[in-house]
Parts: structure tokens; sequence; C-alpha cells
């Protein structure tokens, strides 16, 4: 079954990431989307990465 997202929780406890597979007409693709999401004290980093990823 394919999933188009997916949400990672790092081992450490330092924050989350959100990976999103971008499509073509509808079919997948190497495009996805990344974006971390690191606690630093009482805010959150925001990071935010695109490029590709062999399937």
């Amino acid at each position: 079954m394919y999933s188009q997202e997916s949400f990672y929780h790092f081992t450490d406890g330092s924050g989350i990431c959100y990976e999103y597979a971008l499509t073509t007409d509808g079919e997948p693709n190497d495009l996805t989307l990344s974006i971390e999401f690191r606690y630093e004290g009482e805010y959150m980093k925001v990071i935010f990465e695109s490029g590709l990823t062999v399937l």
C-alpha cells in the first residue's frame, strides 16, 4: 500500500519529521517534501527540506 504522508518521531525526543511524497498526474515520483520540527527550549524550530529520494 502506498502512503503519501509519513510522520517520524526522533528517538532522542528532539522533534518530529513530516514527509509528503509528491506526485505527477497522481502517480508517485522521486520528489519528497520534508519538514522537520525541532524543539528548542520553549520554541519549535521548523526546517524545510525538499529533494530527491530513491524509491
